[in-house]
């Protein structure tokens, strides 16, 4: 399966769900962790597994990386947050 910007991923250098921030870096992912406040780590692509969460997961793992996480990366968050708003407009109707 294609690894993509946005997408989650498991990885051995992190105990929790990671970000993918970018993957144009040849046979590397650019990774935002838990460990390191949402900053970055290099992974080999082979070595991140795509991993399918709920977007309240998402949302969650982002809300606890450093405050200048959201500044850096406004579109990935944004689209989290819609997709949370989204998610909880099924249960309403």
């Amino acid at each position: 399966m294609k690894k993509n910007k946005g997408d989650f991923v498991l990885i051995k250098e992190s105990k929790k769900p990671g970000i993918i921030i970018s993957t144009k870096v040849e046979d590397s992912l650019l990774i935002s962790i838990h460990e390191y406040d949402g900053d970055y780590i290099f992974v080999d692509y082979n070595n991140a597994e795509y991993i399918d969460i709920e977007p309240e997961e998402k949302l969650s793992i982002l809300a606890n990386f450093g405050e200048w996480f959201y500044d850096e990366h406004k579109e990935l968050y944004q689209e989290i947050l819609i997709e949370n708003i989204n998610n909880n407009l099924k249960f309403l109707e």
